[in-house]
């Protein structure tokens, strides 16, 4: 049923105001493509003397509710809670989601020129003892099987391809130290010998 501001009219019999009526309130719980407000006002419920939260609405009729609130900061932001109770901050300080909000994406564009998603970004990385094998901090890094000098490094989940780029460095022979501020590297050329390269430096980890 079609969403109809006009009705009921001032002149609209009693009688035939509750099917009016019905017939709206259809449209606006359906979603009809007539029904289009200009803004939907949230307002804050903080204040109120019940949980900030709404109760999840469950069962039979699962739905999600969207809901305004303060953050421990104070400042009044959107949330949204599902049918499992999972609460879902969606706005923090102008910009979406939150420092607090987990985010499951396809694909990400900065710009719109660049897309990037899970094949063109760092799918795993990891620091090792070199003397042991063991792994000291990682991301998607399940093992690594040291046999002499040689390292197997078992990834957490599988690749699509084994067309991908692996780098790989020995801290003795380039990166000396590193702290949570700084990181310190050499560069050598012939006979082991300082270089005067251009050098490129990426971080990654240790957050």
């Amino acid at each position: 049923m079609a969403w109809d501001a006009s009705l009921p009219a001032n002149s609209t019999k009693i009688r035939l105001g509750p099917a009016v009526i019905r017939d709206n309130w259809q449209a606006i719980q359906q979603a009809d493509s007539t029904f289009r407000p200009y803004a939907i006002n949230l307002t804050d419920r903080t204040p109120l003397a019940v949980s900030n939260n709404p109760t999840a609405i469950s069962g039979s009729n699962n739905a999600c509710t969207l809901y305004c609130k303060q953050d421990a900061s104070g400042n009044q932001e959107i949330y949204s809670i599902d049918p499992s109770s999972n609460v879902i901050q969606l706005t923090e300080g102008g910009a979406m989601g939150s420092t607090n909000t987990d985010v499951n994406m396809n694909q990400f564009s900065f710009d719109g020129s660049i897309t990037y998603n899970e094949n063109n970004i760092i799918t795993a990385w990891a620091v090792i003892d070199g003397p042991t094998g063991n792994i000291l901090s990682s991301s998607n890094i399940a093992s690594c099987l040291k046999s002499g000098g040689n390292y197997t490094v078992t990834l957490s989940n599988t690749q699509t391809s084994a067309n991908y780029v692996v780098i790989a460095q020995a801290r003795d022979r380039s990166v000396k130290a590193s702290t949570v501020t700084t990181t310190n590297f050499i560069l050598q050329g012939a006979n082991n010998l300082p270089s005067n390269s251009n050098i490129s430096v990426i971080v990654v980890g240790g957050r």
